[in-house]
């Protein structure tokens, strides 16, 4: 009765592994029909509901009209209402397991499949209180980037464990009208 779990569980994860292989194929075939044939539209939010210790006033980004494929380069506009010595920051690629980095110091993050990368560059700790502009987040998405929304959320403590800042970004990859 063991021997038969033990075959049932490697029967099971091998089942799970084929699964993930399988969604693994298909982002990748998806993202092959539209590579260099959509543009990415990109809008931001500040996190419903939740109570800051920043205003993010505003969030521009480079290129204007991304392709899959390009690296896009953002710039926020914060009011920080107290000096900053440290940013613990996290980041969440479509409600997705979240990925953690020491802002101050920066750091690299990938998204689920490869889809993105992520750099923070360092904040340059301590931030005085007041109005900074925040240049420090490029996104190089993949060329096999499939068509979708992707709801990205991105935030960060402070020394104190409050919330600094929280913001969505929502990366929305659509078929050009004559690629369609």
């Amino acid at each position: 009765l063991v021997r038969r779990a033990d075959q049932f569980q490697r029967q099971n994860r091998a089942c799970e592994m084929a699964r993930a292989a399988a969604v693994v194929v298909v982002v990748a075939l998806l993202g092959m029909v539209s590579a260099s044939r959509a543009t990415i539209t990109i809008s931001w939010a500040k996190c419903p509901g939740t109570a800051t210790q920043a205003d993010v006033k505003t969030v521009t980004w480079a290129p204007q009209s991304p392709k899959a494929g390009d690296k896009v380069s953002f710039a926020a506009k914060v009011d920080f209402t107290d000096a900053v010595t440290f940013a613990n920051g996290t980041i969440v690629f479509d409600n997705i397991q979240p990925t953690h980095w020491d802002w101050c110091k920066g750091g690299d993050v990938t998204a689920p499949f490869s889809l993105a990368t992520v750099h923070f560059a360092s904040l340059n700790c301590p931030i005085a209180a007041g109005a900074t502009k925040i240049t420090a987040v490029d996104v190089t998405t993949s060329a096999f980037l499939p068509p979708g929304k992707v709801p990205i959320e991105i935030s960060s403590r402070d020394q104190a464990g409050h919330t600094q800042v929280c913001l969505v970004l929502t990366l929305d990859n659509t078929l050009d009208e004559e690629a369609a």
